[in-house]
């Protein structure tokens, strides 16, 4: 995945949890145990995770910090800030990696690329989840589900037939343990 790509989906993310922050973030969000709030929060802690995994070029297992978490008196609006701060963060760091840096994650010693398409995924998957539980639609455009659904592919060394759909937002959820959405 490329960097602008990221940003694509970061910035469309986050225009679309803007929209929704007059909505009640206690909700579940969609399948979840995690309320909506709890998921933004969790976005906003992996974005930044990635971010400083991959500008530390970490080799032998994560960086050892605690979870990055909104205080209680934070409001939506100011998650879907933080996290619209952490994307342009790990935006800059992915734009000035060196192609050939690597760092470690379980599933091996990743490029920038395929950290762009992880942190893509969880963009994605989760303001999925939080649209879900919010009962708002999210629509993101089939290329960017596209390009974020063959990364993960890749990494999880699965193929596209395995999957029972075709769109690729549904099916990006369906690789992702959610229901399909049409």
């Amino acid at each position: 995945m490329q960097v602008e790509q990221f940003r694509s989906i970061a910035c469309v993310a986050a225009g679309t949890l803007r929209a929704t922050c007059d909505h009640d973030w206690s909700a579940p969000a969609g399948s979840l145990s995690w309320s909506c709030r709890e998921t933004a929060g969790h976005i906003v802690d992996v974005v930044f995770s990635y971010a400083l995994q991959l500008a530390a070029e970490a080799n032998a297992g994560y960086v050892p910090l605690d979870e990055l978490r909104p205080l209680p008196e934070a409001q939506p609006r100011d998650i879907v800030d933080a996290f619209a701060a952490v994307a342009r963060m790990f935006a800059a760091v992915l734009a000035s990696a060196p192609a050939e840096t690597r760092a470690w994650h379980s599933l091996g010693m990743l490029s920038p690329g395929q950290w762009a398409g992880l942190g893509a995924n969880e963009v994605l998957v989760h303001t999925f989840d939080i649209c879900d539980g919010l009962g708002v639609a999210f629509a993101p455009g089939g290329e960017l589900c596209e390009a974020t659904l063959d990364d993960m592919l890749r990494l999880h060394n699965r193929r596209r037939d395995s999957l029972s759909a075709i769109e690729p937002c549904a099916a990006l959820l369906e690789l992702s343990g959610r229901e399909t959405r049409a």
